[in-house]
């Protein structure tokens, strides 16, 4: 766009919703989650039982920052900044916002909505 920003959206394979990557500065670097990539998902408002894992996500409907979107856990900002699994499937368990992570990132969207919106001091970036 003119203002410089992407956004890059999915439909859940599901069909219970869809992804959206924000990029906050487009094509130019550093192009990773947590910087200036952020992930959210809209939600329709119907279950998910993701098979591999055995678990089933009560998904409330809206638009939430990925890893918020479950009615089935509560992810606090220590959980994020710790690194804490909030479930028995880490896979799921939406707690990473760390440059040492080599994961997908994906908390950190999740962090900032729990900041009320705001990139506080112990942002780990």
């Amino acid at each position: 766009t003119i203002s410089g920003y992407s956004v890059y959206y999915w439909a859940h394979q599901v069909g219970n919703g869809a992804w959206f990557i924000v990029d906050t500065n487009g094509k130019k670097l550093p192009n990773k989650f947590g910087q200036d990539r952020f992930v959210f998902n809209m939600s329709w408002g119907n279950s998910q039982t993701v098979a591999s894992a055995n678990v089933e996500c009560t998904k409330k409907h809206g638009l939430y920052a990925a890893g918020l979107s479950c009615n089935d856990r509560q992810i606090t900002r220590e959980d994020i900044l710790n690194n804490t699994p909030v479930l028995s499937t880490p896979s799921l368990a939406c707690t990473v916002c760390s440059r040492n992570s080599t994961g997908y990132r994906s908390c950190c969207t999740a962090l900032i909505m729990l900041d009320g919106w705001e990139i506080k001091d112990d942002y780990p970036w």
